[in-house]
């Protein structure tokens, strides 16, 4: 860490992210540097935390040097969140190929990993259900009510993963704007359609989730109540 910030590779800002365990997003726009910083919020799920950036070198044109520092849970899939999709072809001079890709594809996992997380979540939902209808005896009650707690920790952690990858997409965006706007001191300069549509494709998916996040706090409130009222009352 403290080499690649001598070498400019990092500021104090992802020391901070990484220091204090922030989940978030950001873009770091410097007359020296843009730097494009990501991590994941700190709870039980896969942890991941990045900084892309584009540096200025002597005798380098602008946008020739970027860098990258990752620090990511083995079950991340990189090498995926890479090759999965084709690199943009749609980039002119006087941008080039860049390390966005990267960011993009972490978005990307991030709102299939929500969903997925929903969908278990719905699941174990019915199947409380199915078990609070035949009305447990007292021993299972127990077991109901660290399942229900479960659940709402786990709804807990998805609705922050969900805000995050909310967060993510717009600072993508935002990203993209200001590498537009620094190449463009010379002459015009638009930035990766393909990769911009596959930020926006990935953010009204995040979106469609939203409905399931804000109604399962109502099931649960639902299933305790059933067990408050089933449950034997003791002397």
């Amino acid at each position: 860490m403290n080499t690649a910030k001598e070498h400019g590779w990092i500021g104090d800002e992802f020391m901070y992210f990484i220091e204090k365990g922030s989940g978030g997003s950001a873009v770091i726009d410097t007359p020296e540097t843009l730097s494009f910083i990501v991590q994941t919020p700190a709870d039980d799920m896969p942890f991941l935390s990045f900084t892309v950036t584009e540096k200025s070198s002597a005798g380098w044109p602008r946008g020739a040097d970027w860098v990258c520092l990752i620090f990511a849970h083995s079950s991340i899939p990189f090498e995926s969140l890479l090759c999965r999709d084709t690199f943009p072809s749609d980039f002119t001079p006087p941008l080039s190929p860049d390390f966005m890709i990267l960011p993009a594809g972490v978005l990307q996992w991030q709102v299939e990993h929500t969903r997925d997380g929903l969908i278990s979540l719905g699941e174990k939902i019915l199947h409380q259900e199915k078990k609070l209808l035949i009305k447990p005896g007292p021993p299972k009650f127990d077991d109901i009510r660290n399942t229900i707690f479960d659940i709402g920790k786990n709804h807990m952690m998805l609705h922050r993963r969900w805000l995050f990858e909310q967060g993510l997409a717009t600072s993508l965006i935002r990203c993209f704007d200001k590498i537009e706007q620094r190449s463009s001191r010379e002459q015009h300069a638009k930035y990766s359609e393909t990769l911009r549509q596959r930020v926006q494709i990935q953010e009204e998916l995040s979106k469609a989730l939203q409905h399931d996040l804000d109604t399962i706090p109502e099931k649960i409130k639902a299933q305790q109540a059933v067990v408050r009222n089933l449950s034997p009352i003791k002397s």
